[in-house]
């Protein structure tokens, strides 16, 4: 099952208020991989996306979603997000962001971000400190005690079982990449804090995409939890809101 949230830079709006902006609002999608190459890689990328904006708002979009742009793995065996506070430098850096930023208010476009927040690179900080057992670190990922030579039961959004040598226990994964605890208090005070990162290069709002492959209440808390933090981020960075 898949949730999809917007966590708006706006207060909620009382009875009788206009609705907010986002109820409304036509939406265009860009997957900024195939959108438009800058720099001739081959890959869609930030400065590309702001020499391409103004055609989407003469499409008649109000609002642009724009795919995740957090730091991947450039390792193929070890696919996935390496950081969730990153911009990934194959897109280009903050300032470009800023900078499309600053067009898309020009032009009275909302722009929003996306996270995906279900799984991460095995090759995460993240990954090698939860297999370390590290401070702060151990729960992060979904682990099954056992042994190497008996393989937990399958489990329902589980693609499979991987047997860790250095922690001794089993991580849970879809298309190789370790599958998030949602059930983690560290897991969610971090997130907490990536989307605020987010939040304060201006942005109208992030769109947070996870998946609930068990734990369904976990991932329901981590939603309402990242969208109170959300507006406290806005609030405490005196950020205008629409």
């Amino acid at each position: 099952m898949w949730w999809v949230l917007v966590a708006c830079v706006i207060g909620g709006a009382a009875a009788g208020v206009v609705a907010p902006w986002w109820d409304n609002a036509v939406y265009y999608r860009i997957v900024v991989d195939s959108f438009r190459d800058d720099d001739g890689d081959g890959l869609g990328d930030l400065k590309g996306a702001l020499k391409q904006i103004s055609y989407v708002r003469a499409l008649g979009a109000d609002a642009v979603i724009l795919s995740s742009l957090t730091a991947k793995s450039t390792d193929c065996s070890k696919p996935g997000t390496v950081d969730f506070s990153t911009i990934d430098q194959r897109y280009g850096n903050w300032d470009h962001l800023v900078g499309l930023v600053e067009k898309t208010k020009k032009l009275e476009l909302k722009l929003v971000v996306t996270l995906p927040l279900q799984t991460v690179s095995t090759g995460s900080e993240w990954f090698v400190s939860s297999a370390d057992r590290a401070n702060g670190f151990e729960d992060r990922i979904i682990w099954k005690e056992g042994t190497a030579e008996e393989m937990p039961a399958p489990e329902e959004g589980i693609e499979s079982w991987t047997w860790h040598e250095t922690r001794k226990a089993y991580w849970a994964s879809s298309s190789d990449e370790a599958i998030l605890n949602l059930c983690s208090e560290s897991l969610t005070a971090t997130l907490s804090v990536s989307q605020c990162a987010w939040l304060k290069r201006g942005v109208s709002g992030v769109l947070l995409r996870l998946d609930f492959p068990r734990d369904q209440r976990c991932g329901e808390q981590l939603l309402r939890r990242l969208v109170a933090d959300a507006m406290s981020c806005v609030r405490s960075a005196g950020l205008e809101t629409p």
